[in-house]
């Protein structure tokens, strides 16, 4: 097979048919190496409410309102323990006074064991297979539902006024059924018995409960050894269930603790898992994610690989709000193993890259129940230590707002066959990490094609795309970075190709033309070169020439045409030798040549 070599500057360009294979190199491209998450921190401070032991139970966080779940103690020696809350609503500067749930007391913190949850100024707090409910953020409560006959409500959550809690209904030894309630406004009335995918009771064990932008999304575990997690998803009205499917999980298929947080914006949810390995007293921190309402579930990845957590207290729930998410886990050892570390991961666009851990500069010992919330650009997290004093720490956050560079290494001929491999390589640069490139690819209906490109060597990526049919397609190269930034080669409209076969390149010249075209003659050219278009309609046309990095160098025309074939000359004359780019736009007809001058 007999290769041909064009060099032109920068570019080194090696072509045969149907493969297309470039090799370049952008003088002041760098490599960046991964930043940490564009977060600083202040400093820690401690919320004043350790007099009374707290256990690590879920604290409901509501921008400066928390509820904070406990358990208190009484004036007995030994003292014994009933489930409380405490609330503030200055977020943790001040507190008010402990509110008991119920009469009974237990010997131990152990005996202690409810759920609060909530939003909008609304907690509620599942104690005993009853609901309470609190309108003031956890000033007063009053019993919202008691405990139905022959039921226990195990799970809840909340997201604005809607409200949705599930129970076991066990009306015989042999027969297990769970069922939901639902409210719209806040808990002030329910619409209750709402059957629950009927398969679940043979099959799942529920643990937790979450709500996305359109959906309920239920978390639970498989009761046959060896207990992968499972979780299954209905619309908000609680219809239209689908099976539980078992999650991708990790190598130890058994997770001790777990929960499910979903997004009230989008559909997305993660579900976080901790996964002991014997017999070190370690654990790793698993999460699971979805982007479709539980629909489908991506493998679940490992968050702490490198920084182990405290197997037996570990609790770490994620959380997020829009395409902001965050946990926090406590580090087993530090890298000179004399004391405990405090790490946190971060991500800005949906949980689909993470930026890698972040050490937060704490000697936490024993974090138990760790969470956080976003506000505006604010991170604050909120975590107990060792069943005591709850803590918390605000970080600021500042968005990379600007997008990533991103250099054409190989452009396709204008001309190619139908089912030909088309290569597309680039070049990128970026402040951040890069979460993708890219190629968009459009044929004549503007029916989309994805090419993601992959990493090579250094910044470089390449990818192929065989040209399914004749016709005429256009397309252009993409660099997406973590905050969901884009760049774009070129900056404004698209390069394109066509095939032999496409009614333009078999008659570009017809008098009577149906289409928009546009060709360049002689290529390369020397110093004149005639550049014909052919309108359908009278139109308003530009012909613009860019250089290979995008920047405009001549404005060849702009002004009104009447349908049919034109001709515009250019000389180049003035310019160095190089590869351009000349770009025809008229209405929504967009076309981009590539032109060689060569003296």
């Amino acid at each position: 097979m007999e290769w041909g070599k064009r060099t032109s500057g920068e570019w080194t360009v090696l072509y045969r048919i149907k493969i297309f294979v470039c090799v370049c190199s952008l003088a002041g491209v760098g490599v960046f190496a991964q930043p940490q998450a564009p977060v600083v921190w202040g400093e820690a401070r401690w919320l004043g409410v350790g007099n009374t032991p707290i256990i690590g139970y879920p604290a409901c966080l509501m921008g400066d309102s928390l509820a904070l779940a406990g358990a208190v103690a009484n004036q007995e020696t030994p003292p014994r323990y009933c489930a409380g809350v405490i609330s503030s609503f200055n977020n943790g500067s001040n507190f008010g006074s402990w509110h008991c749930l119920d009469t009974v007391f237990y010997g131990t913190v152990g005996g202690v064991n409810f759920d609060i949850f909530g939003s909008s100024g609304r907690v509620f707090a599942l104690k005993d297979g009853r609901l309470e409910r609190s309108v003031d953020a956890g000033l007063s409560w009053a019993i919202n539902r008691p405990c139905p006959q022959h039921s226990r409500i195990v799970a809840g959550a909340s997201a604005g006024q809607y409200t949705i809690t599930v129970e076991y209904y066990h009306p015989s030894e042999t027969v297990l059924i769970y069922r939901a309630a639902i409210s719209n406004n806040g808990g002030d009335h329910w619409t209750v018995s709402i059957p629950v995918a009927p398969e679940i009771p043979s099959i799942m064990e529920l643990t937790d409960v979450a709500v996305t932008q359109n959906h309920i999304l239920l978390l639970g575990y498989q009761q046959e050894t060896p207990c992968p997690m499972m979780a299954a998803r209905g619309d908000r009205n609680g219809q239209n269930w689908l099976p539980a499917i078992i999650l991708q999980g990790p190598p130890q298929l058994y997770a001790n603790r777990s929960y499910i947080v979903g997004d009230s914006t989008s559909e997305t949810a993660m579900v976080s898992q901790v996964v002991d390995y014997a017999p070190h007293y370690e654990a790793d921190l698993w999460i699971n994610r979805t982007t479709d309402g539980g629909q489908s579930w991506e493998a679940a990845r490992n968050m702490s690989n490198g920084h182990p957590l405290t197997s037996s207290v570990a609790m770490p729930r994620p959380f997020g709000r829009g395409k902001l998410w965050g946990i926090v886990w406590e580090d087993v050892w530090n890298s000179d193993s004399t004391q405990w570390g405090v790490y946190w991961r971060f991500s800005a666009n949906h949980g689909k890259d993470w930026y890698s851990a972040q050490p937060l500069g704490l000697n936490i010992y024993f974090m138990t129940y760790s969470c956080g919330q976003f506000i505006g650009n604010e991170v604050r997290i909120y975590w107990i230590q060792h069943y005591g004093d709850y803590g918390m720490m605000t970080g600021i956050m500042t968005p990379d707002t600007l997008p990533p560079d991103i250099f054409a290494c190989l452009l396709p001929p204008d001309t190619i066959r139908a089912g030909d491999s088309v290569w597309f390589a680039a070049q990128t640069s970026d402040n951040d990490t890069l979460s993708e490139v890219r190629v968009v690819v459009l044929d004549s209906a503007d029916h989309k094609t994805v090419v993601v490109l992959s990493n090579t060597i250094s910044n470089q990526y390449q990818g192929g795309f065989i040209v399914p049919y004749d016709g005429l397609f256009r397309f252009r190269g993409e660099a997406e970075d973590f905050w969901e930034n884009v760049g774009a080669y070129p900056d404004t409209g698209w390069l394109s190709f066509h095939t032999e076969g496409y009614p333009d390149a078999i008659d570009p010249s017809s008098p009577y033309p149906t289409t928009f075209s546009m060709s360049v003659f002689p290529n390369p050219f020397n110093s004149i070169a005639q550049i014909k278009f052919t309108l359908p309609v009278t139109q308003r046309v530009s012909l613009c020439l860019y250089n290979v990095l995008g920047r405009e160098v001549a404005v060849l025309l702009d002004e009104i045409k009447t349908a049919g074939e034109h001709c515009v000359s250019f000389d180049g004359g003035v310019l160095p030798s190089g590869v351009y780019l000349c770009r025809m736009q008229a209405g929504t007809y967009i076309n981009t040549r590539k032109i060689a001058l060569v003296k």
